[in-house]
């Protein structure tokens, strides 16, 4: 084999690897984001959703929200 070949050979082996790990780290989020549950934290007069999962019981992506009186 050709000097040209093994790198031919290696080049697409790299890129076969980084497609496999690009899509496992597609699936893992997918599947993080699916597995989120929505909850209200409230701090005085202010509510915030936010979001937990089963992987990261710490609350994030808090958005504020006006409450109806």
């Amino acid at each position: 084999m050709s000097r040209y070949g093994k790198a031919e050979t290696l080049a697409i082996a790299a890129a076969v690897l980084f497609s496999v790990l690009f899509l496992a780290l597609v699936a893992c989020l997918g599947w993080a984001e699916a597995t989120a549950d929505t909850i209200i934290l409230r701090d005085g007069s202010r509510s915030y959703v936010c979001q937990t999962s089963r992987i990261s019981q710490a609350p994030h992506n808090c958005k504020p929200v006006k409450e109806k009186s």
